[in-house]
């Protein structure tokens, strides 16, 4: 793993950390000679789940430490993270797009820990989840911004 994640933090100019104690209490430590890696064109964050899949291993970015952690998925999956977005001139339609539209049961309210809220003084929304889905508000809002 230290060395595929050499080539790629080479390739892509990110920082990566190992979350050895998660991989090793999870029996998820793979060995390098299990991973292939070849540079297509494509976003790399798509490559890097590509690579990290198999392995039933995940990402997390933490933007305070401008590093990608790799984790377990099951990691990722009870962590929360905060994210800042642009807000809508419409963010109660916005809102409800995200909380019935991705993943519904993850959010307060649905038997899940997820948040959102707007911060109007600022002009921001506010959302409180796991790495998924964050990344699928990412992809959601790139759809919708088309």
């Amino acid at each position: 793993l230290d060395a595929v994640l050499h080539v790629f933090a080479d390739q892509t100019h990110v920082n990566f950390f190992v979350d050895r104690a998660a991989l090793t209490a999870a029996n998820l430590l793979p060995k390098d000679d299990f991973f292939s890696l070849s540079f297509n064109p494509r976003p790399a964050t798509v490559a890097l789940q590509q690579l990290l899949e198999p392995c039933a291993l995940d990402h997390q970015i933490s933007a305070d430490l401008d590093v990608v952690i790799i984790t377990t998925r099951e990691t990722t999956r009870r962590q929360l993270a905060t994210r800042v977005y642009p807000l809508p001139d419409e963010p109660e339609d916005l809102m409800n797009t995200l909380v019935t539209g991705i993943v519904p049961e993850s959010w307060v309210g649905s038997g899940g820990s997820g948040t959102i809220a707007v911060f109007e003084a600022k002009r921001l929304l506010i959302v409180r989840q796991t790495a998924d889905v964050q990344r699928m508000i990412d992809a959601r809002l790139a759809e919708l911004s088309q």
